[in-house]
């Protein structure tokens, strides 16, 4: 957005800069071994899909995180970090947080998303489970009560999107997602119920990051001034003015004057 600025001795107009914001893969918690390979799977869908939302996210630039980029690279040659270490995904830790930064900044990021999958669980269904109920002894039902147990994928994760600058984690949140089956799905559907989750969990982000103001964003707190062209020298030189804005005025005089003034 453009906003005028008036000076004693000088026409200025001042134009919000975006943040450059670092879009980092999501990590997977190394203790999750039952549906390890599904989890790392979700997650790589979450990257899509937040990467796809934050494109609509006004005030912000964003770039995915890539090992290979020349300021990385030139990093590891400098011994900055070991080749392992600028491949495996920084993780929501403080350690993490701070290898987010340095890479962030090493790319000239303002901004860095980290997040990492916390747990994954996958339920199966079952028919009936007892349910635990207070009741009196003389009210005490003959048969236990039960009820069936949906299937479902649950996936928790932690993500921060933070300032480079500051350190400052503006948005540390804990995000769960849940995915069921589907009224026409058969057979195993655990794979389809784990994108389900990870839909929930990126729009859930998506809605806290949009909510965040520029500053929360990493804007610059001044906008970037844009020169224009001094008032003496617009009315002295209309030919190197390159505004539409004159030229407009000038045919409406015109044509005036040509329909005789009325």
């Amino acid at each position: 957005m453009i906003c005028p600025l008036t000076g004693p001795a000088y026409g200025q107009a001042m134009i919000a800069a975006k943040s450059a914001l670092i879009l980092f893969p999501v990590s997977v918690n190394p203790e999750i071994t039952t549906g390890k390979d599904l989890a790392k799977q979700h997650a790589s869908d979450m990257l899509v899909l937040i990467n796809d939302g934050l494109g609509s996210v006004k005030g912000l630039s964003v770039l995915v995180y890539d090992p290979h980029s020349p300021s990385v690279e030139r990093a590891v040659k400098e011994q900055q970090f070991g080749e392992k270490e600028i491949l495996d995904p920084p993780d929501t830790t403080p350690n993490g947080v701070a290898k987010a930064r340095k890479l962030a900044a090493l790319m000239g990021a303002d901004m860095a998303l980290i997040g990492s999958v916390d747990s994954y669980v996958y339920q199966e269904p079952k028919e009936s489970v007892p349910i635990e109920i207070s009741v009196q002894a003389q009210t005490k039902p003959e048969k236990p009560m039960t009820q069936a147990v949906e299937e479902k994928v649950t996936i928790t994760c932690t993500f921060q999107l933070v300032n480079v600058m500051t350190g400052k984690a503006e948005l540390p949140i804990v995000i769960t997602g849940r995915g069921t089956r589907g009224p026409e799905q058969a057979g195993p559907a655990e794979a389809a119920m784990g994108i389900g989750a990870a839909y929930e969990i990126a729009e859930k982000l998506l809605i806290e990051i949009a909510a965040l103001s520029p500053a929360e964003l990493g804007g610059t707190a001044e906008p970037v001034p844009v020169p224009l062209p001094e008032p003496e020298q617009r009315a002295s030189s209309p030919s190197k003015n390159k505004s539409l804005i004159p030229a407009m005025i000038g045919a409406l005089i015109v044509g005036f004057l040509l329909s005789g003034g009325g």
